[in-house]
Formats: C-alpha cells, sequence, structure tokens
C-alpha cells in the first residue's frame, strides 16, 4: 500500500482515499489536493508557469520542501523505489523539463 510506503520512506500517512492531487494549476475553485496549504502550488500560480521546471530560480526553498528523490533516501529496495518513489519523484522530472 502506498500509504505504508511513504510512512516508512518519507514519516507520513496519508489515507489512502486521500492520496490524489489535481496538481499545481488545478482550478483554483474546490481543487482535489493532499495539501491545501501547498508553498508549490501557491508559487506556480503566482508566477503563472507550468511547473517548477520552467522557473528562473529553480530548484528553490520552496520546492525542496518538497523534493521526492531517490538520492534522499538511503539503502531502499529496488521493489519498494519502483512502488513508493519513482512515480513521485519529482526533482529528476523537473531537472530533465529544463
Amino acid at each position: 500500500m502506498i500509504s505504508d510506503g511513504w510512512f516508512k520512506y518519507f514519516g507520513f500517512r496519508i489515507p489512502p482515499e486521500e492520496i490524489s492531487c489535481d496538481g499545481c494549476l488545478s482550478a483554483k475553485e474546490e481543487p482535489h489536493l493532499i495539501d491545501d496549504d501547498c508553498p508549490i502550488r501557491a508559487c506556480v500560480i503566482e508566477k503563472e508557469i507550468d511547473d517548477c521546471s520552467e522557473c528562473e530560480k529553480f530548484s528553490c526553498k520552496k520546492f525542496e520542501t518538497r523534493v521526492v528523490d531517490r538520492d534522499n533516501l538511503e539503502d531502499i529496495p529496488e521493489e519498494d523505489y519502483h512502488r513508493f518513489v519513482r512515480p513521485y519523484e519529482n526533482k529528476r522530472r523537473f531537472e530533465s523539463n529544463r
């Protein structure tokens, strides 16, 4: 279960039914977000960009607070990496967009 994996590797638990996010540019009216106070979403909306890879300040402190990156984890088994980390590994994805 993804909730267990996130707890094991990132130290927080989100109930499975709440693991969904419409993304930074979802409609401002009632978006489905994991974190209503996400500093990245507010920044992207303010700068009117699609994602952090378009920002001249990438990789900033706001982004670093939400980084999911295998380099931050020690000795994660390959299977767990593919199940719990890779789908959410935002830093490498954004770097490849630059």
